[in-house]
């Protein structure tokens, strides 16, 4: 699976592009989870409609059959936002326009991390 924009083919370039207009991105967002869930179920949790068709890496967060991992999540700010923003811009470069229309609305940027209990908590 390619994870750079530059690693990808050119339809999965042409994807990534497009899904950073106002219309294509409004139809995404109305069905693409919709198939990321049943292409997740049908690959027993393998791959989603997203990163077949992007090259992306997606993550799917599910709390099904009591299997869920516990994490501790944090928005990334400063310098540690600009190196991973800077990282999904070389995934996603479509990225860049989405952030010019949601402006001044901030796109927050989380990170993750396992924890070893489940009450843990973020400081």
């Amino acid at each position: 699976m390619s994870t750079t924009y530059d690693q990808a083919g050119v339809f999965r370039r042409f994807v990534r592009t497009t899904a950073a207009t106002a219309p294509i991105s409004w139809m995404y967002a109305r069905i693409a989870h919709r198939l990321d869930n049943v292409v997740h179920r049908i690959t027993a949790g393998r791959t989603t409609f997203t990163a077949i068709v992007t090259g992306a890496p997606v993550v799917m967060l599910t709390t099904t059959d009591g299997a869920a991992t516990p994490v501790l999540a944090h928005e990334a700010e400063g310098a540690e936002r600009d190196r991973l923003w800077r990282g999904v811009l070389q995934i996603f470069p479509g990225y860049a326009v989405y952030e010019r229309r949601a402006a001044p609305r901030r796109i927050p940027v989380l990170v993750l991390t396992p924890s070893r209990r489940r009450n843990e908590v973020a400081s």
